[in-house]
């Protein structure tokens, strides 16, 4: 794993001027002007090619041989095993499975329970599920190899919803109403104890891991998530002397990208997206030209019921929010278009920054794995799921021996 992270720390660092700066927060992105013929190539992109290549890749017979040599570094550095862990067993009633679980989130839980299950640490007396929720990946992994399970939830209400579904289940189960960060959860993690999380965030995730390693919990299972959510420190840090020396800084907006995938989005989803990010290119024109903006400032979080907003009327209240009027002579025709132009130039330009996610990803989460090794377990990482369940397909295996 060192090797490999040391290797994917000099690409990303290499090629850091494609990754760094976000084309929708720029009028020109600086490379336009190194690499005129790929920026030109991009942006003459049909909307439906700009799609198929942000979830699927180039192909080789139609981009520049640049961006195709990009994609195959990518790819070869961040080449990760599917887990083969054994079937779910049948026994007793299968159908307390699909319990209050939904489609593509119970195929993830089989596919998560299997991946542990193929590295289990045989002296496991109990599970605890860490950042719960509902308990149906602590309950479902309880029932499949006969232990009881500790649930750590912090809202009392998903925390009694699962004490409930376990009961249901048969399942023998503790429920703990605490914030994971709380250290007295450290009774919890225990040698005799092996500890699963699914897509916990970013630091609840990194908490685990250092506060789990410290007391030589039995197994770690951890499928991180929501990278860029780094807890009251506001920064990314690596946790692995060798992040520590050879990992290249990493902004909260390269913490994003490494999570900006679609892929298992649904089309109102994707469309909703697509209206916000139109309206604040919009917003940002406007800003421009009114107020003498030079540079795009971001309106914050937008609730949803601001962008079902006409154009006019969401720009209205962003500035009434700022104090200033907008011209009663307004063009909003021109505005909207202008809009829609600038969306499709920045998704497009965008398409070289998502030839990084992966690789970003996979340098944060081999930090981690790597973190887990030196604190004296056996580690690998691997992908426990099909990418079309989600995105977000990377676990963590660490076993104390």
């Amino acid at each position: 794993m060192e090797t490999r992270f040391v290797a994917l720390a000099r690409f990303v660092a290499e090629h850091q001027a494609l990754w760094q700066v976000r084309p929708f927060a720029e009028l020109v992105v600086p490379w336009e002007h190194d690499l005129p013929e790929i920026a030109t190539w991009l942006k003459q992109l049909p909307d439906d090619r700009v799609d198929e290549y942000w979830d699927g890749g180039f192909p080789e017979t139609d981009c520049p041989p640049l961006l195709w040599s990009l994609q195959q570094q990518a790819q070869s550095l961040c080449t990760t095993p599917l887990a083969e862990g054994p079937s779910m067993p049948t026994k007793r009633h299968p159908v307390v499975w699909y319990w209050r679980i939904k489609g593509r989130k119970l195929e993830q839980l089989q596919s998560f329970t299997s991946a542990v299950l193929e590295k289990w640490p045989a002296n496991t007396q109990r599970i605890v599920d860490w950042c719960a929720g509902k308990g149906h990946l602590g309950r479902c992994l309880a029932w499949a190899v006969d232990l009881p399970a500790t649930f750590i939830e912090f809202d009392p209400i998903l925390a009694n919803m699962g004490a409930q579904l376990a009961k249901r289940m048969g399942v023998d189960c503790e429920t703990v109403v605490a914030d994971v960060l709380d250290l007295q959860t450290d009774r919890c993690l225990t040698p005799n104890r092996t500890v699963v999380a699914l897509h916990a965030c970013g630091h609840l995730g990194d908490d685990l891991l250092l506060r789990g390693g410290r007391n030589k919990v039995a197994g770690i299972f951890w499928a991180p998530c929501c990278y860029h959510r780094t807890g009251s420190s506001g920064k990314h840090r690596y946790l692995s002397s060798i992040g520590v020396s050879h990992g290249p800084y990493l902004s909260k907006s390269a913490l994003r990208l490494a999570i900006a995938d679609e892929v298992v989005a649904p089309d109102r989803q994707r469309r909703f997206r697509r209206r916000e990010q139109q309206w604040r290119l919009g917003w940002d024109l406007l800003r421009r030209d009114v107020v003498g903006a030079t540079t795009y400032e971001s309106p914050g979080m937008l609730a949803p019921e601001l962008v079902q907003l006409s154009f006019p009327e969401f720009c209205d209240r962003l500035a009434h929010r700022e104090g200033w009027e907008i011209p009663a002579h307004c063009d909003w025709v021109a505005y909207e278009r202008r809009a829609v132009d600038r969306l499709r130039e920045t998704t497009a330009l965008s398409l070289v920054r998502s030839l990084f996610r992966r690789s970003l990803e996979m340098l944060h989460v081999l930090d981690r794995a790597i973190t887990l090794s030196e604190m004296g377990y056996s580690v690998d990482v691997v992908r426990f799921c099909d990418r079309r369940l989600t995105p977000r397909d990377l676990l963590i295996r660490g076993v104390f021996p």
